[in-house]
């Protein structure tokens, strides 16, 4: 019986992994003549590809190399302060002024990170109430809670 179309044959996985590699590598010679100052142009004559591969190699180099290694800033960073967090809340929660503030700092910091003021503002203007509206009652509610902790 002979092989379904699109089934996955030892050859079929060796040629597929190997189309991989040769992208991998035409990738990172990309972005090597690129940061050497070479253009899309001269990286498209080199490699044998079109213009358009050229640029679209280079793109997905700079995903590749700066995606990763800032998702895992991102995350090393909400590591950092929530540990930092965790050092001022018991003060925090038991009102201590300074530490209040250091909290909310720390809050605002882990919430510019993680996109939830994008998140915030976008679903205030969906339901119809202006940025500024939520501004002021943002502020109204810090205020309220810096009050109330004194």
């Amino acid at each position: 019986m002979g092989n379904v179309q699109g089934s996955s044959t030892p050859a079929h996985q060796q040629k597929h992994s190997a189309e991989k590699i040769e992208r991998a590598e035409k990738i990172a010679t990309a972005l090597r003549m690129r940061v050497a100052g070479k253009t899309p142009d001269e990286i498209a004559l080199h490699l044998g590809v079109h213009k358009s591969t050229a640029y679209r190699l280079i793109k997905d180099g700079i995903r590749r190399t700066i995606g990763e290694p800032a998702e895992e800033l991102v995350a090393l960073h909400m590591l950092r302060l929530e540990k930092m967090l965790a050092g001022v809340w018991p003060e925090a929660t038991s009102g201590d002024v300074k530490s209040i503030n250091a909290a909310l700092a720390i809050m605002a910091r882990e919430a510019r990170l993680q996109g939830l003021d994008l998140y915030a503002a976008q679903k205030a203007l969906q339901e119809g109430r202006e940025l500024a509206a939520v501004d002021k009652w943002l502020e109204h509610m810090v205020g309220k809670a810096i009050t109330d902790a004194k």
